[in-house]
């Protein structure tokens, strides 16, 4: 999945990296890797804050998985306490 991650990181297709990235980030949440998943969606937002205009779908995705990975941490949080 890296691999195809980093064939879309170019300065042509930013967006669609951005979206990869938050793609696999949902991905990686499936399977608990909670620091990755954080570096990828932060990396994703700052490309997507570079744009004045973005594919609603694209922001869509990653609030999607913002809104999955801190639904997580809080259910993990809750477990633990």
């Amino acid at each position: 999945m890296k691999t195809i991650v980093e064939k879309v990181n170019t300065p042509a297709t930013q967006d669609a990296y951005a979206y990869a990235l938050v793609e696999t980030a949902s991905v990686k949440l499936m399977f608990a890797n909670g620091d990755e998943v954080r570096k990828d969606l932060d990396a994703a937002g700052k490309i997507l804050d570079s744009f004045d205009w973005i594919e609603g779908s694209i922001r869509a995705a990653f609030y999607r998985v913002n809104a999955d990975y801190y639904s997580v941490l809080t259910t993990r949080h809750e477990e633990l306490t």
